[in-house]
């Protein structure tokens, strides 16, 4: 007989294909500048917030176009991983049914979020020293840069609902997640696992290659995000004033404080699972 279903709770979070207007532009923008086929589920959830998107981006816009949250961000994600790299055999990928096709597919999501995540957490972390009123702004900005992305990576297949995941791949997720915890399921599902969901057998793999490394992820992760917070107090003291849009106040104020809290330790977890994953795929056929 088949499981039965249980609820999923999951953050709030704007689609992309629901964002209009201004905030459809945000995403636009930062789709292209990440160069990223995707948005970030941290700025999917502060644009449920009465104008926390908004302000966010009138805070970030400069640095990104000048390339200096991203060009710090990745130098920083290159170096966060763990000391033992497992890598599954190609046999391996092949016996549970992922086929070159699909390694490919795979290795382009990771690439996706290895490209986007330590964007993020430098974006997170500058937001959250601005909201403290730690990083005065400077009178004149971020230098401006002839900076261009890099080439974009291309579309990714539609994130899948954790409420239509059968049982078994909802329960890898999860594992993957809370780490088997259940009394009290964490609401901030990774988009990663979202999209790994498309192949099974890799996040059912996923769930032997991550979890005896957890130790290791989480003392990596502690050092990248002194890293980051290190490199945010820079740039965060570089970044002017927002005119265009106030900090959002009162209750949206705690709900912006609230998820910068959220996603701050969870987003350089993130970045070196991604860095692990992506490290676990053998080299794809030229």
């Amino acid at each position: 007989m088949p499981e039965p279903t249980q609820a999923v709770a999951l953050l709030d979070e704007l689609p992309e294909a629901l964002a209009t207007g201004e905030q459809r532009h945000i995403y636009a923008e930062i789709r292209r500048l990440s160069a990223v086929p995707m948005v970030a589920l941290i700025y999917r959830h502060l644009a449920t917030i009465p104008g926390a998107l908004e302000w966010a981006w009138s805070v970030l816009e400069p640095a990104l176009r000048a390339g200096a949250v991203q060009q710090a961000a990745w130098q920083l994600a290159s170096r966060a991983r763990v000391p033992r790299q497992p890598v599954l055999p190609v046999a391996a990928l092949r016996a549970v049914g992922i086929v070159e096709a699909d390694q490919r597919a795979i290795a382009q999501v990771l690439d996706a979020y290895n490209r986007a995540n330590p964007v993020n957490i430098v974006a997170v972390r500058c937001l959250s020293l601005r909201l403290a009123g730690g990083a005065p702004p400077a009178s004149s900005g971020v230098p401006p840069q002839d900076w261009q992305p890099p080439a974009a990576i291309s579309s990714l297949p539609p994130m899948v609902d954790p409420q239509a995941m059968p049982p078994a791949v909802r329960a890898a997720a999860l594992l993957l997640t809370d780490r088997g915890r259940t009394d009290a399921p964490s609401p901030l599902w990774p988009s990663l696992y979202r999209h790994l969901a498309h192949w099974p057998s890799f996040l059912g793999l996923a769930t032997v290659v991550v979890p005896p490394e957890f130790e290791a992820i989480d003392a990596t992760a502690a050092r990248l995000r002194q890293q980051v917070d290190d490199a945010a107090a820079t740039l965060a003291a570089q970044l002017p004033a927002s005119t265009s849009h106030p900090a959002p106040a009162g209750a949206e104020a705690r709900c912006l404080q609230a998820a910068i809290t959220q996603f701050s330790p969870r987003i350089p977890e993130m970045v070196v699972i991604g860095n692990l994953l992506r490290g676990a795929l053998p080299p794809a056929s030229p």
